[in-house]
């Protein structure tokens, strides 16, 4: 099916990087006018973001024939029609990530349009490398194939008002980089102080990455204090003064004038306000710099006897922002220093890294150890070298040939992940997938099989020595476990609260082991 090859990579890469699940149904097909019937297009899929809610409707187009492929793949023969497309599974996919085609199988002969929704939370961020396994049927012949794809997931963001943080999240550790969202641009007047919440502070106004080492919740405080808006004189209010109205038919005409620390006039408050009854506050607005300033009050007498009248006069500077008396003369000063204080926090979460994912090795079968310490939600993947092993997720794994197998755990809920491999060399002398008649096997049978409920283990011959059995889920989780004594023959096992599904006994006793399959359906 080398012709094919292309044309599956291209169709599949809308698919490759999602799980499909019942969860994001009701896409719509929708493809742009003028598409020739026989032809190749896919609508393209936007990268996602960690943490961040995905949903977007995918659209695609799939060639009746091979026509379309020869186009792009000249080792393609054109003019094969093409019948029939399976989709048949993903692996690999990040946690979090979900998919519902509008159909599995494609009659393209007749329907070559579809769709699917994408939608879900992705929990990790990375590159990812997914298996794609498809069947595609050219005339009578079908095949099957696999090929890799890959997706971005880009590390979220949170942001507040002060700062914003990336891989803010990790499993065993995590290097957290900080961005101040308030920089000072090198201007005077910026203070910053940071709390990474592990014991750990920083003055300043740029972080170097942070790390932290163990699982946990740590909440990151941050603070500026921003002092660049410096010193105003926003009014002067006049309580009383040291002069009379000259014509004595009323209060002081009074206007203002403020001198810098230099003497020259700044402020003139003119005109005058006629009859000015104490109290009475004179808006002003005057940025103040370092110094003294000097103030003056003056009631306008327009040049009765030799001009205006000096009604007072003080000095000033930044700080007195309170009542100043200069003998008959008494005024309150409001200067305004505005200091902004802006603070923000947000959490780094570490979370635990799963068990490692210990195997042992007997007969060929490659066992997980360890499965009472799994995490709540998890799944597991076999591994040849670098290549996930197509549908192997149980527990167990049979080899036939020396390698490189490997066990990839990964916790749904946190989305970390560990791995464990090993070089592993095959025993010709077993096959673990058909079983043998060598002594070191223990024969036995379940009775019945398929079972609703309960069922009798039955032993070829009574044990001659104590003995241990076990009873795994498909997932990994051990779900019974019975010690037995010298010359047990038969072991009832209680299993009506057990969910349907494959069940894996395995019974060992004085160097001797087999496993056997339950069925178990309600």
């Amino acid at each position: 099916m080398r012709p094919l090859h292309l044309f599956f990579c291209f169709f599949l890469f809308i698919t490759c990087s999602l799980s499909a699940q019942s969860g994001c149904p009701g896409c719509a097909v929708s493809v742009p006018a003028g598409l020739s019937a026989d032809t190749i297009y896919l609508a393209n899929i936007p990268d996602g973001l960690q943490g961040t809610a995905y949903s977007q409707d995918v659209s695609f187009r799939m060639p009746k024939t091979t026509t379309p492929v020869a186009a792009v793949d000249s080792t393609t023969p054109p003019g094969l029609t093409i019948s029939k497309i399976e989709i048949l599974s993903v692996e690999g996919l990040p946690a979090g990530l979900y998919w519902q085609p509008n159909q599995f199988t494609f009659n393209v002969g007749t329907e070559t349009d579809g769709c699917i929704k994408i939608c879900g939370t992705p929990l990790v961020s990375d590159s990812f490398l997914l298996t794609v396994r498809v069947k595609a049927t050219v005339f009578v012949l079908t095949k099957e194939a696999t090929f890799p794809m890959r997706m971005y997931i880009a590390p979220k963001v949170s942001t507040t008002d002060g700062f914003s943080m990336t891989n803010f999240t990790g499993c065993d550790s995590t290097t957290v980089t900080f961005i101040n969202n308030i920089p000072s641009g090198g201007q005077p007047g910026f203070q910053y102080y940071w709390d990474f919440g592990d014991g750990l502070t920083f003055d300043g106004e740029n972080p170097e990455p942070h790390t932290y080492t163990e699982a946990g919740v740590y909440p990151v405080y941050y603070q500026v204090i921003i002092d660049t808006a410096g010193y105003v004189l926003e009014s002067i209010t006049v309580l009383d003064v040291d002069c009379v109205d000259q014509l004595g038919a009323g209060a002081p005409d009074l206007y203002l004038l403020v001198d810098d620390p230099n003497g020259t006039e700044i402020f003139d408050s003119s005109p005058d306000v006629n009859n000015t009854s104490l109290p009475f506050n004179f808006p002003v607005g005057l940025p103040l710099g370092e110094g003294n300033y000097t103030l003056k009050v003056i009631d306008e007498d327009s040049g009765v006897k030799g001009g205006d009248d000096d009604c007072g006069t003080l000095s000033f500077n930044i700080l007195s922002n309170d009542t100043i008396i200069a003998g008959g003369l008494t005024v309150v000063l409001h200067i305004s220093h505005v200091i902004d204080t802006l603070t923000s926090t947000d959490t780094v979460t570490v979370y635990s890294q799963p068990i490692l994912p210990v195997y042992d090795v007997y007969n060929n079968r490659l066992r997980l150890i360890d499965t009472l310490h799994l995490p709540t939600q998890y799944s597991l993947q076999w591994y040849n070298g670098p290549n996930p092993i197509p549908g192997e997720t149980g527990f167990t794994y049979c080899v036939a040939v020396e390698g490189l197998y490997g066990l990839l755990l990964t916790d749904l809920t946190t989305g970390c992940t560990n791995f464990y491999d090993s070089r592993v060399v095959a025993d010709p002398a077993f096959d673990c997938t058909t079983g043998t008649d060598d002594p070191t096997r223990l024969p036995f049978a379940i009775l019945p099989n398929p079972a609703t409920d309960n069922v009798l283990i039955r032993l070829a011959n009574p044990l001659t020595d104590n003995g241990l059995l076990q009873v795994w889920e498909t997932g990994g989780r051990l779900m019974y476990t019975q010690v037995l004594n010298t010359g047990t023959a038969n072991i009832p096992v209680e299993c009506a609260a057990w969910p349907n599904g494959l069940f894996f006994f395995e019974l060992q006793s004085g160097g001797q082991r087999s496993v056997n399959k339950l069925v178990l359906i309600k």
